[in-house]
């Protein structure tokens, strides 16, 4: 069900697929940083690491950048913070994303986690954030959030990819 598909995102309106899935992504980052999920992960960086996964001759690094300085606009954080983790996150991926696309939905949302933390941890550490009790909890727990969020975010993207390709 799962197994890697030969779509290739080098034609033209898969190329628009990509850009409209970005823009998307980030319309939804932008209406989950004003409301009560703001603690779900970046779903810019979902798509583009989707992307990046799913296409074995691009890296994507570019756009997890310029998504990044998006995010950072939107967050109204330090300029070029989410673009650094944004690109180093994807950059890690990268590394396995052949192993990464043989796995089902749920396999690469358990595999996503510990990068997850790891992303938390480093906005942590540059960015403290004032947070009270119960959004600590939330903040600490939201990379549980991609074992629901990937195979949603996943899922329809592949069947647009197969349907452009």
């Amino acid at each position: 069900m799962n197994a890697p598909t030969s779509a290739s995102i080098s034609h033209t309106s898969s190329r628009s697929l990509v850009i409209g899935s970005y823009l998307l992504a980030i319309i939804l980052d932008a209406m989950l940083l004003s409301s009560p999920l703001y603690w779900l992960p970046p779903i810019s960086l979902l798509v583009v690491i989707y992307w990046s996964t799913e296409n074995l001759t691009q890296t994507f690094i570019p756009s997890a950048f310029i998504l990044g300085l998006i995010y950072d606009a939107l967050n109204q954080s330090l300029l070029g913070l989410h673009a650094l983790l944004f690109s180093l996150f994807l950059f890690l991926i990268l590394r396995f994303r052949l192993r990464f696309r043989l796995f089902t939905f749920v396999q690469q949302a358990l595999t996503l986690i510990p990068f997850c933390f790891l992303y938390q941890g480093l906005l942590w550490f540059l960015i403290p954030h004032p947070l009270t009790a119960e959004s600590l909890w939330l903040y600490w727990l939201s990379p549980f959030s991609l074992l629901l969020l990937w195979p949603i975010l996943a899922m329809p993207l592949r069947h647009l990819s197969l349907k452009a390709a």
